[in-house]
């Protein structure tokens, strides 16, 4: 026999979280007699953080690393305009959204005329670099998208207060500090010169080595007082403390001018923090329009409601939910089940599309959307979402979102879109499907899609921020 669609739906055992992040008692819990759930299975896999940042120190030293000549002699002719990206990760490798932005971004630089040289961590770690474990951390460089080497952060500093004083623009972007040493950080604005950086709100790591506020990776904490017992309980507590001081001295140290994804992220991040900042602007990374089309050919009227997953198969994307959706009601034949993403579910999804999107192929997860006349995409995040490129790519393939009121910006465009339903929990989303409220929107969606297209237009992420001069 099916399990029940609640029966599989992971519920977060540490109880019910209040407006102030604060957690209350745990409500009664019905425990599934054949496997964990989800969040069940994070639990007995999480580590204290020191441990998993042991383990993410797996590299041995490079072999070699730049010296300050070297780094020079790679620079020469000295770039007139010269953006130093910090992120916490090789953007041309590993996929994501912040990546795909870093892709966008240097790629504008350089059609601009402008050198785009991007450092990340040599050492990934899930947390700030601590001085006392490499005082002078190890950065990898890319020149303009391509691997240049790796080098002492120092040695980083010493080229950029080098090449300053004679170009005509040199400018620090912090995309990510994860695994970063903000100390050194802030000394390679200031050998950048005097004008701002620019500090992005992709995620809230600015706020917690949690980056998505996620108490004990299953649930969204909200980002209480750090003294709270929301992060007593919290394997990124005991860090919290520290890591708070430091983006304090940071942002005090030097000048910092913040672009947010999104309204909803910067009025959150704003009620969350205090710290020191100029500018902060909103910059969308993608903007949708809609344009009446001449009406085409529709398929069969009593066809599948076809329901997507996009992008990465994490519980956090609320792939889990997903799951559940699917098995509850796959062999029904009033729904089909598709999963657009790198990874391959084997889950008995009705179709899987391997898709990747880069800046070579921007609208690969659109164009797959729009193939598969995909009728809602489920969007069920267990954090707040700070902008959600799935999101918008389901919306510019004509698809509607289905989501909850606390998925931070994916909420916030649907409500101003129209496109989906914000429900209010898990039952409501069960019933959502089995109500009649599922098929109704459904027709609803493939009459707009007859009437309008979605175009989406691509933002040019901090170019317009710096300008061409400072």
């Amino acid at each position: 026999m099916r399990p029940h669609f609640m029966d599989w739906i992971p519920k977060d055992k540490g109880g019910s979280q209040g407006d102030d992040g604060q957690v209350n008692a745990p409500q009664g819990i019905v425990e599934h007699p054949l496997d964990l759930r989800p969040q069940e299975l994070i639990l007995s896999k999480l580590a204290p953080l020191e441990e998993t940042a042991t383990k993410w120190r797996w590299r041995p030293e490079p072999a070699s690393l730049l010296s300050l000549d070297d780094l020079m002699a790679k620079l020469t002719p000295a770039p007139s305009r010269l953006l130093i990206a910090l992120s916490h990760d090789n953007y041309t490798q590993v996929p994501g959204g912040v990546q795909l932005c870093l892709q966008r971004e240097q790629a504008l630089a350089t059609e601009q005329g402008a050198t785009y040289l991007q450092a990340h961590p040599y050492h990934a770690l899930p947390r700030l670099a601590h001085v006392a474990e490499e005082p002078d951390t190890i950065v990898s460089l890319l020149l303009n998208g391509a691997a240049l080497g790796d080098c002492r952060m120092s040695t980083l500093i010493d080229a950029t207060k080098t090449i300053a004083p004679t170009s005509e623009q040199t400018r620090v972007i912090i995309h990510h500090l994860m695994g970063q040493l903000p100390e050194q950080a802030a000394e390679l604005v200031r050998a950048a010169g005097e004008a701002p950086a620019i500090f992005w709100l992709h995620d809230f790591f600015s706020l917690c080595p949690s980056y998505a506020l996620q108490r004990n990776d299953v649930a969204f904490c909200g980002a209480p007082n750090v003294s709270s017992n929301a992060c007593m309980l919290c394997v990124y507590g005991q860090e919290r403390g520290s890591h708070l001081q430091r983006m304090q001295t940071l942002f005090e140290a030097v000048k910092m001018d913040i672009a947010a994804p999104s309204a909803v992220t910067a009025e959150f991040w704003q009620a969350k923090t205090n710290l020191p900042h100029g500018a902060l602007t909103v910059v969308p990374h993608m903007e949708l329009t809609e344009i009446a089309k001449t009406p085409s050919a529709t398929g069969p009227a009593d066809r599948p409601v076809t329901v997507a997953f996009l992008g990465s198969l994490a519980a956090l994307k609320g792939w889990a939910e997903f799951q559940s959706l699917m098995r509850a009601h796959q062999d029904q034949g009033t729904y089909r089940f598709v999963v657009m993403s790198k990874e391959e579910p084997k889950q008995g999804e009705d179709a899987w599309l391997s898709v990747h999107v880069t800046t070579a192929n921007p609208t690969a997860m659109t164009d797959a959307v729009a193939h598969e006349d995909v009728d809602f995409v489920l969007h069920w995040t267990t954090a707040r979402e700070t902008f959600s490129f799935t999101t918008f790519e389901a919306l510019a393939g004509s698809a509607y979102v289905i989501t909850h009121r606390n998925s931070g910006n994916v909420a916030r465009i649907v409500a101003q879109t129209g496109r989906g339903a914000i429900l209010d929990d898990l039952q409501d989303l069960e019933a959502f499907f089995t109500d009649g409220r599922a098929k109704s929107l459904a027709d609803t969606r493939r009459a707009a899609a007859q009437a309008v297209s979605v175009s989406a237009r691509y933002s040019e992420m901090s170019l317009p921020l710096i300008g061409r001069n400072d």
